[in-house]
């Protein structure tokens, strides 16, 4: 039970903190010393049940009952039976074998003594009349059951395949524990499982030792060496059989200098049975292959083409259909070690400024005690209601799938949730309050992945083929929890209301760093054009251009594409070096003139006004849209979801051209 001390000392032992628990306190040392009767819960459960069956004779000399209507009969004395093991152990003895599978460090081992507090005591039950009567025999040890808890215990520590990060805490004995908890169980034993839900391999969520393949496994390898110089990955994915080209590859709408990165930091998950790859491989057109043998690389305009060979017979299976939103929602695995961040877009998005975007997305709600960052920025959907009548005539074959059982079930639960918790959490089920079609994902952090995965998970154990829901659902939970944890400790949530003041992402060391470096903020200028002379001048301009709200664009591999200019190598064009044609450019400049604080003159001219009325320039409020959610963080940085509007960070759908 959460707050007894079994619980505790299971919670600590997996945390490698068992030692420090009441070590001083008199009172647990005695309760500690004290012998119990622990009994596992499946014994606990198959005695209950035992019981529950049991029919006891009726004596005629016990006392009979008379009904009112004269009737009388003889009731059987109750019988009470002893749900135990008839063995005793203290507290001691269970932290002993805690200790033996997560041991702590010499200085720090738990050894209690004798003291003035509770005085211990002895409590151990028979279980002779059970034994005769019932048939009831524990089943499972002390030491077995302690194994057993501390391997459910962990699985709530390191979830999600969690441990795989915490290497710090692994050893031969915790992997064993490790391996009897949900690691044990058959991917489709649900009553192993215990509603932990089994994802796919090339998902960051995945336990190494239980997962379900899919096709996806056979290019993680591939796309990680590909990205291995890349700090920042763009990549969209289209598993439409006809597709001969990439949506927003297309010749016509010549992107702009910075909608693509450079290098191999731009990939497409396509079909290898689609009309594109099957028309590059027949062709074999010089300016589409590079490299040569079998590392040849596709490429459809800026776009490195990833082929995924799809069983034709997955087509019509649900569980492929989630398998496909995989490196959208769970993209930790699919790149490099040294990307930093993933920016999903569907393929019919296009993104006017990437440094821009990056920018928008290295933020956090300003609090001054709190250091914070984005795990995701997302897009703010158009309020929707897919179920009105006005929509009837815009709905498609795709938009009605939307009413599959299994989806209209999700948005049900979601709803009778949200009806419990007085309709206080984010979305409603009926209305599309996030444009999931583009998103940059923070990667490198263990809260950002773990919000991923409740996602992803959500979308697993409800078998849909839509993100929406359990986007809007785990984020809302997220945030509440986030506002309930806050409030506990004595502080209103500083990330709600209408005067949130954005601020860039670690502004307290950035401050601590530029007091320390001796610059002077009212003074010093520093412009995004300079060059350092040095790794130690490099690194001060990049804490002072994030203190003045400035990014520094990433590592050679990672570089936007420089603007087309008239010696540009015309193959370049195949590339991603276009600009966007006349009605692309008109929405893109109308989004830009609405944007007006995100703009980086108008952002300037704003901090130079500060600074001359002596205000603090991290107050630099970089959007008037924002809408910001706390998600669960467990380390000192708190972590959020930034929704802004797609038209104001330069994100175009380019269906209309």
């Amino acid at each position: 039970v959460p707050g007894s001390p079994l619980f505790e000392m299971a919670e600590r032992a997996v945390t490698g903190d068992l030692a420090t628990m009441d070590k001083d306190d008199d009172t647990m040392r005695g309760f500690r010393e004290s012998v119990h009767d622990f009994v596992y819960i499946d014994d606990a459960v198959d005695a209950v049940m035992a019981a529950m069956q049991f029919r006891p004779q009726v004596s005629t000399s016990s006392q009979a009952t008379v009904a009112e209507n004269g009737e009388s009969w003889h009731e059987p004395h109750p019988v009470i039976f002893n749900v135990a093991t008839g063995h005793g152990h203290s507290l001691e003895d269970v932290a002993k074998i805690m200790q033996e599978f997560f041991p702590t460090d010499g200085d720090k081992q738990s050894h209690m003594h004798a003291g003035h507090g509770t005085k211990p005591t002895v409590s151990v039950g028979s279980t002779k009349r059970a034994e005769s009567v019932l048939g009831y025999r524990p089943q499972v040890s002390m030491r077995d059951g302690i194994i057993k808890t501390l391997a459910w215990h962990y699985d709530r520590a390191f979830p999600y395949g969690g441990r795989q990060n915490k290497k710090e805490h692994s050893n031969e004995k915790s992997d064993y524990i490790a391996s009897q908890g949900i690691e044990s169980c058959l991917p489709y034993d649900k009553e192993c499982l215990r509603a932990a839900p089994v994802f796919p391999c090339a998902s960051e969520c995945s336990h190494e030792a239980q997962c379900t393949k899919s096709y996806f496994d056979e290019v993680i390898a591939w796309t990680q060496s590909l990205t291995s110089e890349c700090e920042t990955v763009l990549y969209t994915v289209d598993l439409d059989e006809s597709l001969s080209i990439v949506p927003s590859a297309h010749l016509k709408l010549k992107t702009t200098s910075k909608s693509f990165l450079k290098g191999n930091c731009n990939l497409a998950f396509v079909l290898e049975q689609s009309r594109l790859v099957q028309s590059l491989r027949n062709s074999y057109r010089m300016s589409s292959f590079i490299g040569s043998g079998q590392n040849k690389l596709l490429r459809n305009g800026a776009w490195i083409l990833v082929p995924l060979n799809v069983p034709s017979n997955t087509s019509e299976d649900l569980d492929s259909d989630v398998v496909k939103l995989l490196p959208k929602l769970s993209p930790g695995l699919f790149f490099g070690s040294n990307t930093k961040r993933a920016i999903y877009v569907d393929s019919n998005i296009l993104l006017d400024s990437i440094p821009n975007l990056l920018r928008e997305a290295a933020t956090q709600p300003y609090n001054e005690e709190m250091e914070g960052a984005t795990a995701m920025l997302i897009g703010r959907g158009t309020p929707k209601d897919y179920f009105s009548d006005e929509d009837e005539d815009n709905m498609g074959t795709n938009q009605r799938a939307l009413d599959s059982s299994s989806t209209l079930v999700q948005n049900s639960a979601y709803r009778m949730v949200r009806i419990a918790v007085a309709d206080k959490l984010f979305g409603d089920g009926f209305m599309e309050l996030l444009d999931s079609r583009w998103m940059v994902h923070t990667l490198q952090s263990d809260d950002a992945r773990l919000f991923r995965c409740d996602v992803l998970g959500e979308v697993v154990q409800w078998e849909v083929d839509s993100d929406r829901s359990a986007l809007e659902f785990v984020l809302g939970l997220h945030d509440m929890w986030s506002r309930v944890i806050v409030k506990a400790s004595g502080v209103s949530p500083w990330w709600i209301g209408d005067n949130v003041v954005t601020v860039p992402e670690q502004h307290i060391i950035r401050r601590r760093l530029m007091e320390e470096s001796g610059i002077d903020k009212e003074n010093q200028q520093v412009t995004s054009d300079r060059t350092p002379t040095s790794d130690e001048d490099d690194n001060l301009e990049t804490e002072a251009r994030a203190i003045n709200g400035k990014i520094v664009e990433s590592s050679d591999d990672d570089e936007i594409l420089e603007e087309t200019s008239d010696e540009q190598n015309p193959d370049d064009s195949e590339r991603g070096g276009f600009v966007l044609d006349a009605g692309a450019q008109q929405e893109v400049a109308a989004d830009e003139e609405k944007r007006g604080e995100s703009s980086d003159e108008h952002d300037d001219d704003e901090l130079q006004a500060g600074e001359r009325e002596g205000g603090e320039d991290l107050e630099r409020d970089f959007s008037a849209y924002d809408t910001w959610m706390g998600i669960l963080s467990s380390s000192s940085v708190k972590y959020f979801v930034r929704i802004v509007k797609s038209s104001e960070v330069g994100v175009v759908s380019i269906d209309g051209h």
